[in-house]
């Protein structure tokens, strides 16, 4: 399966933005975010929302029409969400066969029950980089599962994590947001233990908590460890 179809797929079914680079019709290589919004399968566009700090004005994301010819390079943003729009997935399980160019994985009754286990990646599961929101009350996250940032928050949070991103280096799925109950320093290494997964809706500038505590499985002794 192409790569491009497959990661777009993903993002459809996981509700992520994806990262991208993309050649327009004046041959100019770009990179931004987008939010998949609508498909055009007979002409192989999609319809997106699309953020770029760099130019978006405001801060705010636009939408436009893409070709999917013009996709140079994509990846999962794993930390983002967005609504998927329900007219999109009933159109895709309707006529699946019209969205195959995007791969075998479209060809499923409810294409959001899709979900992949990411693998650990290292063995010593310190965290080597991080950074943290400033001005984020914690409380209103938890008791209302979303927090909405303020321009200075959300710039923040995207000037630090975007140049992860470019050249859309699959590498870089490994960054995540999250908000720690149970950590451990130790020396100039903090380790997380006990955390709530957090995803950024880049369209509405906020922060949304999965109430499910999650712990590092780093962690969990075993049999075989004794």
């Amino acid at each position: 399966m192409n790569e491009i179809a497959k990661v777009l797929s993903q993002a459809i079914k996981e509700g992520r933005w994806v990262n991208i680079s993309y050649r327009n019709k004046e041959g100019k290589v770009t990179f931004f975010w987008i939010a998949i919004k609508n498909i055009i399968p007979d002409k192989k566009e999609i319809v997106v929302d699309m953020f770029n700090m760099v130019k978006s004005k405001d801060l705010n994301c636009i939408s436009t029409t893409l070709s999917f010819s013009g996709i140079l390079t994509a990846s999962i943003i794993s930390f983002s969400s967005y609504t998927v729009p329900e007219s999109l997935i009933d159109r895709i399980n309707q006529d699946p066969d019209a969205y195959s160019w995007l791969g075998s994985e479209m060809n499923t009754t409810d294409v959001l029950s899709y979900y992949q286990q990411c693998s650990e990646m290292d063995n010593d599961p310190y965290q080597k980089t991080h950074c943290m929101v400033p001005g984020v009350d914690c409380n209103t996250l938890l008791n209302q599962q979303s927090f909405q940032l303020d321009d200075k928050q959300f710039a923040f949070a995207v000037k630090n994590i975007l140049d992860k991103y470019k050249g859309a280096d699959k590498s870089q799925s490994l960054y995540t947001l999250a908000l720690s109950f149970l950590a451990i320093d130790k020396g100039r290494k903090t380790y997380i233990v006990g955390y709530y997964d957090v995803d950024l809706d880049i369209q509405k500038k906020t922060l949304v908590i999965d109430a499910e505590k999650r712990f590092n499985t780093s962690f969990l002794w075993s049999e075989a460890n004794k």
